[in-house]
């Protein structure tokens, strides 16, 4: 009988979460053979009951980070992981976009569009899971010009972002 559990195959990857050295989740990525059809995932949480749930995700196609979109939708410790310009929880992106807001009427620090800016910025997108994109010059702008964009991290670094000690294990 096939297991239900992507670990007992071999994966490419895998991932423990830890909060406060406390286990979160754990997450597996599963590759196809040949490396071109679907990758497989797979995240064991426990909810508030503290019973075990299993999330899977896959993604296949080519041309583009299948391990990424195959986390996309996660949800750990009441955050949503997003794949590329992906959507994450409505609290966070409320959050990001006021910061981006903020950043466009020239009301933060200035934030230069070489190395991804300056590190006040760049640690208030963090905080948040986030990173800047799209610098824009605009001589009208008390900086110069302005990022004109801000996206979630993506996959696990997301996590990091967030204060989570996320180890590979695999």
């Amino acid at each position: 009988m096939a297991s239900k559990y992507l670990s007992d195959d071999i994966p490419a990857r895998a991932w423990v979460v830890l909060k406060k050295g406390k286990l979160v989740a754990k997450i597996v990525v599963k590759y196809p053979k040949d490396g071109a059809g679907v990758v497989r995932a797979q995240c064991e949480t426990r909810n508030e009951k503290g019973e075990y749930e299993l999330q899977n995700g896959k993604a296949g196609g080519y041309g583009y980070d299948k391990t990424t979109a195959a986390l996309a939708g996660f949800w750990i410790d009441g955050h949503r992981l997003a794949d590329h310009c992906g959507q994450v929880e409505p609290e966070a992106m409320d959050k990001a976009a006021r910061l981006l807001k903020q950043h466009m009427a020239g009301k933060l620090p200035k934030l230069p569009h070489c190395n991804g800016g300056s590190t006040e910025m760049r640690e208030a997108a963090e905080k948040i899971g986030f990173r800047w994109s799209n610098w824009r010059s605009d001589e009208n702008h008390p900086h110069g010009g302005c990022y004109t964009s801000i996206y979630p991290e993506t996959g696990v670094e997301r996590l990091s972002c967030l204060g989570y000690t996320v180890i590979q294990v695999l």
